[in-house]
């Protein structure tokens, strides 16, 4: 453990108003600079986003730099026992815990690192600097956060667990609750990561009593609508797409192994009727392929296409340089998709690029189809992603 913890960046409480200010101007750098998104509390004179919660006794802001270079930053929110805001109980789905009054809990939020101090020790920095403060000081013993689909293999890695709490659908698209138990270290060495050994110290001194989970055994794992099992996934999309030479779909098109290997980081999720999964503009580069269901594309409220079963989306972004968005694509109807994360494609190009040309040339053929109909799509990327692979 101590060969991890040098490597970690020192992290800063914001205490005064020069510093807090200071964040509040790095957060529009990122989110409405870097990824277009349209947060409440973005004030374009003053150039910051800023909110009521960042002001309130509850909430400490953390960040990792200095005034004149903020490298990054998080926001936590704290509640002693009984003193949960009831928006928050309704918004997490909080219910779901039997003995929620009696517990204390946070929230993470507003975790952002500058694009190119973006790495793993980064995090981890954050990672321990909170829960430095909110369990070592506070004794908090549950801590939720709700994160988009492209950021929740990283925070299960670190412990956290869906509970079967409602997506969701926010300016930002879609957005999934999430449950960290600081005192469960049984469960957090199975995952193998940093965390439990560092928790463990809190717990086995009995410096901290442990809190039981039993109550909670029905709910912890439970997707809400969120299925990351890889055999089921496989199941599922094996009984729906393989061998249906009648049905044409980007699933379909390929070789099974390039399908397993894009499932490695992938999950399933149910989407309810009127949610916005992508919005136009934002930036990620998520794929999705619709497993069950209707979506609409849109445009400036004109409707471009409708998307069915077995249909891509999301392709544009990820091949674009700068990952925007090129539509909003909203659910007509509750619906299911499969969510292949930007950095499994990633990861096919550079260990298996036999593979990953086929993966590439299927989507190039889907991305030549809705040319041919007049749709206008930016190829940049896209263009170096084939001429990589071809070459080898």
């Amino acid at each position: 453990m101590l060969g991890w913890l040098k490597k970690l960046d020192p992290i800063h409480r914001a205490t005064t108003r020069e510093e807090r200010e200071a964040v509040y101007r790095f957060r529009y750098t990122v989110y409405w600079e870097e990824l277009g998104r349209r947060c409440p509390g973005t004030d374009h004179v003053r150039r910051w986003i800023k909110n009521e919660e960042d002001e309130s006794d509850h909430t400490t802001i953390l960040y990792a730099g200095n005034l004149n270079e903020i490298k990054g930053t998080i926001l936590l929110r704290h509640w002693d026992r009984g003193q949960i805001p009831t928006a928050d109980m309704e918004e997490l789905s909080l219910e779901r815990f039997p003995d929620i009054a009696q517990r204390k809990a946070a929230e993470l939020g507003r975790l952002m690192i500058r694009p190119h101090h973006r790495n793993r020790w980064l995090l981890l920095s954050f990672m321990k600097a909170g829960c430095d403060l909110l369990v070592g000081e506070m004794g908090t013993e549950l801590i939720f956060l709700y994160c988009n689909s492209g950021l929740m293999a990283h925070y299960r890695r670190f412990g956290f667990r869906t509970y079967g709490a409602k997506i969701l659908n926010t300016t930002d698209g879609i957005m999934v609750p999430m449950v960290g138990i600081p005192s469960d270290t049984a469960y957090l060495r199975r995952l193998r990561t940093p965390a439990w050994a560092y928790f463990r110290r809190y717990y086995s001194s009995g410096k901290l009593p442990r809190i039981d989970t039993a109550p909670y055994q029905a709910i912890l794992g439970e997707a809400g609508g969120v299925e990351f099992d890889t055999e089921s996934i496989w199941n599922e999309l094996e009984e729906k797409f393989m061998g249906d030479d009648e049905m044409p779909s980007f699933i379909n098109s390929l070789p099974w192994e390039a399908i397993k290997r894009l499932l490695t980081e992938g999950f399933l999720l149910n989407v309810p009727a009127g949610t916005m999964v992508t919005p136009k503009g934002l930036v990620e580069r998520e794929m999705y392929v619709v497993v069950e269901g209707l979506f609409e594309v849109q445009d400036d409220g004109r409707r471009l296409r409708l998307l069915h079963m077995g249909d891509l989306f999301g392709e544009v972004a990820f091949f674009s340089n700068n990952g925007q968005r090129s539509a909003s694509v909203c659910a007509v109807k509750d619906s299911r998709i499969l969510v292949i994360r930007a950095r499994s494609l990633d990861r096919l190009i550079e260990s298996d690029p036999k593979v990953a040309v086929k993966v590439v040339m299927s989507i190039a053929g889907i991305m030549a189809t809705r040319v041919a109909k007049g749709e206008k799509i930016r190829l940049s990327k896209f263009e170096n992603h084939v001429g990589e692979t071809a070459i080898l």
